[in-house]
């Protein structure tokens, strides 16, 4: 009797062990968007952590988030963005402690760094990269290699139930990459393809809102993890006067420009 009920223990355990190795490698795939843009008005915060000890990049990044308290952690950036229709005001504080605000709208937005005069960047809704997002298409920049085919199951990360999506990708942007494969061409390298400049890249999009929580890859300076906070915004959104009048003399000036030119 002591014997068979040892084997049914084991037998139990055996079953249950399958049935949760079975869970997390055969999750059911998820279905509508694998990530979605923030609703408006919306609120969200980014915050961007490096820790150097995870080594340079080029050696594969580690999916795991160093403790917070680690002494060889950067200073983390931190950007704030808002939403309100097609309106974006985004403000970041940089690790060498500048403060960049722009606006955002269509294919323009307006900056300034440290309180500085307001500076007109037109085109700005260029693309999107790794790095930077063109709020005309996106909200979130680093998440378009998602997909089905690099979908890897869920887990609960930062308290939330989220899709876990891995692979390797290139993460620097595309006039950083020229410059690095000139460079490497120059030592006589041969570069059939850019494979070489790709890293490990984990996405954690929430599986309820399928909004960003959690972007880890491997940068030049280690491991750089992006985490993402959504709240409500307070009031609503407006451009101040003194950006106003600098779109109206751009428009106005553009537009004079634009009358010089005799059809063709």
């Amino acid at each position: 009797m002591k014997i068979a009920a040892v084997m049914l223990l084991i037998l139990g355990g055996t079953v249950l062990l399958q049935a949760q190795n079975q869970d997390q490698s055969e999750q059911p795939p998820p279905t509508g968007p694998l990530l979605s843009r923030a609703s408006s008005p919306a609120e969200w915060s980014v915050t961007i952590k490096t820790d150097a000890s995870t080594g340079a990049a080029g050696n594969g990044a580690s999916t795991s988030v160093a403790p917070a308290n680690a002494t060889n952690q950067a200073k983390p950036q931190i950007m704030v963005v808002i939403k309100d229709l097609d309106l974006i005001f985004e403000k970041t504080a940089l690790v060498n402690g500048d403060v960049m605000e722009s606006w955002h709208e269509g294919n323009w937005a307006v900056s300034k760094t440290n309180g500085s005069n307001w500076i007109v960047a037109p085109g700005a809704g260029n693309g999107n990269t790794f790095n930077t997002v063109d709020y005309a298409k996106a909200d979130f920049a680093g998440f378009a290699w998602i997909s089905l085919n690099n979908f890897s199951g869920r887990r609960m990360v930062m308290g939330k139930k989220c899709l876990i999506f891995k692979d390797k990708v290139i993460t620097i942007d595309p006039a950083e990459l020229e410059i690095d494969r000139g460079g490497l061409e120059a030592k006589g390298n041969v570069l059939p393809n850019n494979d070489r400049f790709k890293v490990d890249v984990e996405a954690d999009i929430d599986d309820a809102t399928r909004l960003p929580v959690m972007l880890i890859f491997q940068a030049p300076r280690g491991q750089a993890t992006r985490t993402y906070s959504f709240r409500t915004p307070e009031g609503s959104l407006s451009l101040p006067p003194e950006v106003k009048q600098l779109l109206d003399k751009y428009n106005l000036y553009i537009k004079r420009m634009s009358g010089r030119i005799a059809p063709i």
